[in-house]
């Protein structure tokens, strides 16, 4: 069974070798998805990617650093750069050909995503919409009051350039327990793989984001 880490340069990173060690017990996936990732004490943990593979730790422990290395094994396998709103994924071996990139927009501040994979189709999300409308914020990457309406699943479709239906990508926000956040999508063969960590890192990073603009009730507490 392979390992898949993508670290940060100056990132601590631990091995993990085995996927019953990465996933919780407790951790329901979702049987139609095929890309799984979780949050946890130690980062990102990708589960489920194409191919079958389950045993995949994706950067962080202590530190968020730029570029992350996505190594398989012993061997780097890509890099995924920041810039903006825009993250883009190249390949590391050979002539360092790009596999793509994954680019964040905003309407009425919520969140969506563009993935242009290296001379393949675009597709596109529609904004993540909480499962449960009567709370707030609705849209994930809208502002939320205080960090205890912002636990909830929010989903979007994936869609084709001619607005079709191609698949749904999932986020959901733990109120409490060991894991913080799960990340589930029925993704498309080319979006599936380094496109689809680089996307959970841009979208974790809009869920700290709006964390950190939210009141926390319990602080001092």
């Amino acid at each position: 069974m392979r390992t898949i880490i993508a670290r940060g340069t100056m990132a601590i990173l631990a091995l993990v070798g085995t996927a019953c060690a990465l996933t919780p017990p407790h951790v329901r996936l979702d049987p139609a998805a095929n890309f799984t990732a979780h949050v946890d004490a130690r980062g990102i943990v990708v589960d489920r990617m194409a191919g079958g593979e389950r045993a995949r730790v994706v950067q962080e422990l202590a530190f968020r650093a730029w570029p992350l290395a996505v190594e398989e094994g012993r061997k780097d396998v890509a890099i995924i750069t920041s810039a903006g709103a825009a993250t883009t994924v190249s390949a590391t071996g050979g002539d360092g050909r790009p596999l793509g990139d994954v680019e964040a927009q905003w309407t009425d501040g919520a969140i969506h995503l563009t993935f242009a994979p290296r001379g393949q189709a675009v597709y596109r999300t529609t904004p993540f919409r909480r499962v449960n409308p009567w709370r707030t914020p609705r849209l994930l990457g809208q502002p939320a009051d205080d960090i205890v309406e912002l636990p909830g699943r929010y989903v979007a479709d994936i869609e084709s350039a001619d607005g079709r239906r191609v698949g749904w990508l999932k986020v959901e926000i733990a109120d409490g327990g060991a894991v913080a956040r799960l990340y589930e999508g029925d993704l498309p063969a080319s979006i599936n793989g380094p496109l689809a960590v680089a996307a959970v890192e841009r979208l974790n990073e809009e869920v700290d984001w709006v964390e950190q603009h939210a009141v926390d009730p319990y602080l001092g507490n």
